[in-house]
């Protein structure tokens, strides 16, 4: 397989911009190898909340400390995570503003099932007043039984895998970067998929379209894949090729949960450089939202271009 280093070196991504991805991939080996492996599931909860409210889990409040950590010694001038209140200054006059949500599918971590990481980056030393479509990355991990990864520069999605070796500690880090490997440079979407990951099925109550598609999906013999992780549900759909993940809203809440800069504006860029779309329940593009506040939610479908575009017809007609 091509490394990681030989795709940005074919595709001239700049040397600052290489520097800083690496970095957050090795956020994710650390916390992956060092952390999640051994972890305390028998204590649990941390005794603090988020911003959203949400109790957190010790486990967050560890991948929150490996990611700021790194990305702290990097030339980062905002550091913007799900789980502190409000944004940190990174270095003065650093390049880039780094949003992630540094454990998507904590919930279900106890459960010993898939989890992982998502992170967007602008250019620039501010993320308010920022839309989706100005980022200059995203990246999104799998921590499952291996490290899988999918990047985007803006020149199509790659999946990529990690395969750790025994480096000595010596040995220079570019060639420790050559662990990180490209499994597929040009992740591409159907546009018609099989599988659909239906989020918030809550909202099937009192919404009669959410019903409506849920049961037409499963007449329809299409394949359920949802786990209760954002990123290993898309990333079973970039792995297979085509499907929809969506997390719809309510009349009582319109804009769902998931959080725009932190989970969806990064998958967003993602799946569009895939060849699939990204909207909200309203039908507008998510990577055309202004971020006004650091944990603005919305409501989003994205995936395969004809299952997205069809679901929300069906919620307009």
């Amino acid at each position: 397989m091509k490394t990681l280093q030989n795709y940005f070196d074919a595709k001239n991504v700049s040397p600052d911009l290489q520097k800083l991805i690496f970095s957050l991939l090795w956020a994710g080996a650390n916390f992956y190898e060092l952390t999640l492996f051994h972890y305390d599931f028998q204590n649990f909860y941390a005794d603090t909340t988020n911003k959203s409210g949400d109790r957190q889990l010790k486990i967050d409040v560890a991948a929150n400390d490996v990611f700021v950590g790194l990305l702290k010694e990097n030339d980062v001038s905002l550091i913007a995570s799900e789980e502190l209140a409000e944004p940190m200054k990174g270095k003065s006059g650093g390049k880039y503003a780094v949003a992630f949500d540094p454990l998507d599918g904590s919930s279900i971590v106890d459960a010993d099932m898939s989890v992982g990481s998502i992170v967007g980056v602008y250019e620039g030393d501010s993320v308010i007043g920022r839309k989706g479509s100005e980022q200059v990355a995203a990246l999104a991990f799998v921590y499952g039984p291996q490290f899988t990864f999918f990047i985007t520069v803006g020149q199509g999605t790659l999946a990529g895998v990690y395969r750790p070796e025994n480096y000595p500690d010596d040995i220079a880090e570019e060639k420790r970067h050559d662990q990180f490997y490209v499994s597929n440079e040009n992740v591409t979407l159907t546009e018609d998929g099989k599988y659909f990951a239906p989020g918030n099925l809550r909202a099937a109550a009192s919404e009669s379209w959410y019903m409506k598609t849920l049961q037409e999906w499963i007449k329809a013999g299409s394949t359920l894949r949802y786990s209760g992780g954002m990123v290993p549900d898309i990333g079973h759909i970039f792995i297979k090729g085509g499907g929809i993940f969506l997390y719809p809203g309510t009349a009582q809440k319109p804009d769902g949960k998931l959080r725009l800069l932190y989970e969806c504006a990064p998958f967003a860029f993602l799946v569009e450089q895939a060849g699939g779309k990204a909207i909200t329940q309203k039908g507008d593009r998510i990577l055309d939202i202004t971020v006004e506040f650091p944990h603005q939610t919305t409501s989003i479908f994205l995936g395969s271009k004809n299952d997205v575009e069809k679901i929300i017809g069906k919620i307009k007609s």
